[in-house]
């Protein structure tokens, strides 16, 4: 389930819109370098017809830096001090 709202950092208390969790369509990475965020399509990344979840590394590339450095479960980034301690604290919209 995915959720769109408003993150908090722990480290600095910036507030900021942020999106977490995977959807029916798809799992939601984010790159480890420039915090780009990227659906793909889980028939991509899981075998067809399996239930498992993706791993956390997948060989897929950025759309915005390029490197093979999207991973899965990976908190946004605060735009302030760069701190991925971050947690929804309000949420606007939840969806399957």
């Amino acid at each position: 389930m995915a959720s769109i709202g408003t993150m908090t950092c722990a480290r600095c208390a910036h507030t900021f819109p942020g999106a977490i969790g995977n959807t029916m369509y798809g799992v939601r990475l984010r790159c480890l370098e420039c915090d780009a965020e990227r659906l793909v399509p889980w028939s991509l990344l899981s075998p067809p017809g399996s239930l498992r979840a993706p791993a956390e590394d997948h060989r897929v590339a950025c759309d915005r830096c390029g490197r093979l450095s999207l991973r899965a479960g990976l908190r946004p980034r605060c735009p302030q001090c760069g701190s991925r301690d971050t947690d929804m604290t309000s949420v606007d919209i939840v969806a399957d």
